[in-house]
């Protein structure tokens, strides 16, 4: 059978790559014990696809070479399926490499060759498998190590380390073996819930010595390790979080902005000075140290998951230009805005102080201008460096990030020059080749400075902004999820982050307005609406029926709550609303809003549960969104002679009307025109950011892609393109017109 398929394979013009697992190529500790596969076809000819497939799931890289699949053979499938298709073979071991390879063949019958070898690690599938101590931590820096012996006569066939930890605005960790820094990740795991902890996973093989090794943490939150080393001989050995490792709070990280309520992260001092030499290397005295401190009987997370996509260092921002001020002060420029921090080099005597102040943007005189960060705020978010005066030194912050295109350095001893600063552009690492550019290079500079605007804000989570506030607010994630959904791979910080929504709702179906680590909790019945809306543009741009099935019971809830406090009428009284369509110059009422919400909220559940098979349900909601339409039509849609709008006949109204289906179809074409006549009126969209987010597919869907192209490429005072080119952005500001 195989020979014939490697004769088939010949004549094949189709061949599988590009394999994933669960969304990662190659991922290390995924916590499912029922992974998905997915991959792309290469093809030497047009129109030509796949109709069958044959993976198999192999417990050594021999054996899957062999085309042996001893975990799984699912053998040929017919079917057209290349993503989402499950595991089901023997069940996977906890902390164990496998390896897999798909075979397809194409509309002619004829099969590929073998795919390249891919693998997979798996982590544990629950808090149960997780056994190791956790570390004790409360927002001051801790400084672990562990010191173990390692023969590696035996050849190690697999390494592989797994920290867990609870996560904040910030950094909660930064792991160290022999005296480096374990992964290139920043900024994890990022904020949870204090009753879940995520874990990263790293493949450390290549940086063990044979002998003496220190595994090392620093860390301001509850944290556990895990090293699983594995030797070709089948023998295993584990060095965990325990009471043996030596511990200290004593450290060259002296300050952390951790006692700021929200705005956790904002500042970090460190004086090299005080730095223990060698802490994180084999032969460190470690007698003054104590055993490290314990979180005790219990105290463990409730769940546990992988975060197989963390925040990373994805971009190297050179100073566009240095200028010298006065007192030793220098202002840099980097010519765009970005999430992340400022790395240095520098070399002068001990105890030179360097300050670095970040901003977004800079006063007439040349000054910081900070008042993004805070309106109320006195002091730049800043990084100080103390030197210990021992030859060149290098400086990057551990607990800090923020929104920024300026920096003002004070202090930094002789002249600073560009090869001695750069930014570090810090984002979820979602991007995924996908680009957009055309002929016009106005409508490639709001694309790029769309994108960097969205990019700054996937950091772990969706966030409202990199400065001030840095919160998963739940209607700013939703009304840019469709545009992530198509410029990046989402799915993984999407999942993470609806867990978190998960926690945070309450038993009778509440969910907040800003989540993980809430810290208002009025009620808005528009914001948590996300819990469908985003689902639903996930399904819709990659096809993940999984997404929806997982979450389904909150979405219900949250629906199901909604009836709960609703009128007779299907509306909402003020104290349920608190914002309404955000920022807008000509708002809708926030109670028409409130009930379009509602609407659209039941009309898509009614379509996730049809998709999922769940036909009771898909009728119910399917029935309450239509008496909820009717509801709205009577209440907010007007005639007058021709001119037929809703509710106030601003943008936003009619445009979430036409966008949401809400209007009947024979008065579309008046609504439109009413839509448009208002944006002739207004000589600009005035939305905000929910209208906005309906205001142009409203048109383009209604035959008006004229007017979509007028607003997008209008230059005048109000525009986006006249904000951008007139105020320098490099990324699009919250409001409008702005303070700079």
């Amino acid at each position: 059978m195989l020979v014939i398929e490697f004769c088939n394979a010949i004549e094949s013009s189709i061949v599988p790559c590009n394999l994933k697992c669960e969304y990662v190529t190659e991922p290390i500790g995924i916590d499912t014990p029922h992974p998905r596969f997915s991959w792309e076809l290469k093809a030497s000819r047009r129109n030509v696809k796949q109709t069958a497939w044959r993976i198999i799931v192999s417990s050594t890289y021999e054996a899957a070479s062999a085309g042996e699949g001893d975990i799984w053979d699912s053998e040929k499938v017919m079917s057209d399926q290349q993503a989402y298709i499950r595991f089901a073979g023997k069940g996977l071991s906890t902390a164990t490499r496998y390896w897999w390879r798909v075979m397809i063949w194409d509309d002619n019958g004829k099969a590929s060759a073998w795919s390249d070898i891919s693998s997979f690690v798996t982590g544990f599938f629950s808090v149960h498998d997780w056994n190791a101590e956790w570390f004790h931590a409360d927002y001051k820096v801790n400084y672990a190590r562990k010191e173990f012996n390692l023969d590696m006569s035996g050849k190690v066939s697999d390494a592989i380390v797994y920290v867990a930890a609870l996560g904040d605005k910030v950094n909660s960790f930064q792991l160290r073996l022999n005296g480096k820094k374990v992964g290139d990740d920043v900024l994890t795991p990022g904020p949870t819930e204090d009753f879940r902890a995520l874990y990263r996973a790293y493949d450390v093989k290549d940086m063990l010595n044979d002998g003496k090794n220190v595994l090392a943490m620093i860390y301001v939150k509850k944290v556990s390790v895990i090293l699983v080393i594995k030797y070709s001989n089948g023998m295993v050995k584990r060095v965990e979080s325990d009471g043996t490792w030596k511990h200290t709070d004593k450290g060259p990280i002296t300050f952390i902005g951790y006692d700021m309520d929200f705005r956790r992260g904002r500042a970090e001092e460190y004086n090299a000075r005080l730095e223990n030499e060698g802490w994180d290397s084999p032969g460190f005295n470690d007698t003054l140290w104590s055993p490290v401190k314990l979180d005790g009987f219990r105290s463990e997370p409730l769940f546990i998951n992988a975060q197989l996509v963390g925040c990373k260092v994805c971009e190297i921002i050179k100073p566009q230009r240095i200028l010298f001020r006065e007192s030793n002060i220098y202002l840099v420029d980097f010519g765009q805005n970005m999430s992340g921090f400022v790395r240095f080099f520098a070399e002068g005597p001990e105890g030179t102080e360097i300050t670095i102040r970040y901003a977004e943007n800079i006063n007439p005189d040349g000054t910081l201008d900070i008042s993004t960060h805070a309106t109320n705020e006195k002091t730049a978010y800043y990084t100080k460096y103390t030197l210990k005066g021992k030859g060149r030194e290098f400086y990057q912050p551990l607990f800090m990030y923020t929104g920024f295109r300026y920096v003002e350095v004070e202090g930094y001893p002789g002249c600073l020059k560009d090869d001695s600063i750069e930014a570090c552009f810090v984002h979820s690492d979602v991007c995924d080749g996908s680009y957009f550019e055309c002929s016009d290079e106005t409508l490639n500079m709001l694309q790029k400075c769309s994108v960097m605007s969205l990019l700054s804000n996937i950091v772990n989570i969706p966030t409202d902004c990199p400065g001030r506030e840095r919160r998963g607010w739940t209607a700013d994630a939703f009304a840019v999820s469709e545009a992530e959904c198509i410029n990046f791979d989402m799915v993984k910080v999407y999942e993470k982050w609806f867990n978190d929504m998960v926690d945070c709702q309450k038993g009778f179906g509440w969910i907040p307005v800003e989540l993980p680590l809430t810290t208002v909790t009025f009620i808005d019945v528009i914001w948590p609406t996300a819990c469908i809306l985003i689902p639903w543009d996930v399904y819709t741009y990659y096809g993940d029926l999984d997404f929806l099935k997982k979450y389904y019971a909150m979405m219900k809830n949250y629906v199901d709550f909604l009836s709960n406090i609703c009128n007779e009428e299907y509306m909402f009284i003020k104290g349920h609303i608190s914002a309404g369509d955000w920022l807008a110059n000509d708002p809708a009422s926030s109670c028409y809003i409130a009930s379009v919400y509602y609407f659209r909220s039941t009309f898509l559940l009614s379509k996730i549960a049809d998709v999922i098979g769940d036909a009771i349900n898909a009728e119910k909601y399917s029935k309450l969104s239509s008496r909820i339409k009717d509801s709205i039509n009577k209440k907010y849609f007007r005639c007058a002679g021709d001119t037929c709008y809703y509710d106030n006949n601003s943008q936003s109204a009619n445009a979430h009307a036409l966008f949401f289906d809400i209007v009947p179809q024979e008065y579309k074409q008046k609504v439109l025109d009413s839509l448009v006549a208002k944006i002739k009126e207004d000589g600009r969209n005035t939305t905000g950011f929910l209208g906005t987010m309906c205001l142009l597919p409203a048109l383009a869907e209604n035959g008006r892609n004229d007017m979509v192209y007028t607003l997008i490429t209008d230059t005048k005072e109000g525009s986006w393109l006249y904000a951008i080119e007139n105020y320098k952005l490099t990324t699009m500001s919250e409001v409008y017109p702005l303070n700079c």
